[in-house]
């Protein structure tokens, strides 16, 4: 009979460490709590961890699971985390490691990490009030463009996982269906319904989100407004939120027109755009040959 080893393999090992590092990652982003995961990936001299050493790091600072090493080379790693974290972007940084900070151990000074910080965080989350011919356009759209997507309509018939493959499908009433979503800053509400559009709207204020697209034509969008305003709700509340009517300006009229709109609309709140045109203007084209010329002449 086989002898059982004593110890696992470094391969085993690494294997579990991995798993214990998907596990912290994976309960984190269900909880929709940002967090970043930093990498050793090179080192040279003595380091007390590996390349390939991993850590979880949540937005609090705090060390979820893993470890490059402890010392002050986690403590440097654990705040290059929670900054990266804050400002939202992914970063590199090198640690130098000196006798002070190996700690006495007897590690040679003089050993340097490459650490890359990763930082993760929930999908955007885009909340579709109403399955009709644009939501469901909308939908396609959004996807693949990295949002998560919630569906809200009674209609079973028009809210179902068939047409909405990938989204959570709540058939029920807005507000009754509101108290399924986890509401968080980055979550893009659009209302399009066939007559439930004023409590659909009624019911959002207060709940967090950072968007709110209404359906309507301008006059329809006016009118809501001032059915809200008839049932002292304050405007002003909503007002950095509210987009109604919902999208840009792009001239189309079917429901993947309508659609587009909108999600170039989203788009660009979301990065920060802006509704300038990215081509070189003939003017600039007009400089250009002229400055050939010269140069020919």
């Amino acid at each position: 009979m086989a002898r059982a080893p004593d110890s696992e393999t470094p391969n085993a090992q690494a294997t579990n460490a991995q798993a214990v590092i998907a596990a912290a990652l994976l309960e984190l982003l269900e909880r929709d709590q940002p967090c970043a995961t930093a990498t050793i990936t090179a080192s040279s001299g003595s380091i007390p961890n590996e390349v390939g050493a991993q850590i979880v790091v949540d937005a609090r600072g705090e060390r979820v699971a893993g470890t490059v090493g402890g010392g002050e080379i986690e403590f440097r790693t654990i705040a290059e985390c929670k900054a990266a974290i804050a400002e939202g972007k992914h970063r590199s940084f090198r640690y130098h490691l000196t006798d002070e900070d190996a700690g006495g151990i007897g590690m040679m000074c003089g050993g340097r990490a490459d650490i890359f910080v990763h930082v993760h965080k929930a999908a955007p989350q885009l909340v579709l009030v109403g399955a009709g011919h644009i939501n469901l356009e909308l939908a396609r759209l959004m996807r693949p463009l990295g949002f998560s997507v919630t569906v809200i309509d009674d209609r079973e018939a028009w809210a179902n996982v068939e047409s909405y493959p990938g989204a959570v499908v709540l058939n029920a009433q807005p507000a009754e269906g509101y108290e399924s979503v986890r509401w968080r800053d980055d979550t893009y509400v659009v209302i399009g319904t066939r007559d439930r559009d004023l409590p659909a709207l009624r019911a959002l204020v207060g709940r967090r989100c950072c968007y709110i697209g209404v359906v309507a034509s301008k006059r329809k969008a006016l009118t809501l407004l001032a059915h809200l305003e008839r049932d002292g709700v304050d405007i002003d509340a909503i007002a950095e939120q509210l987009y109604a009517p919902v999208g840009l300006a792009t001239g189309g009229r079917t429901p993947a027109d309508i659609a587009l709109s909108i999600a170039a609309e989203i788009q660009m709140l979301r990065h920060g755009g802006s509704l300038a045109h990215l081509r070189v203007e003939p003017r600039e084209h007009a400089r250009l040959r002229e400055r050939r010329s010269l140069k020919s002449g």
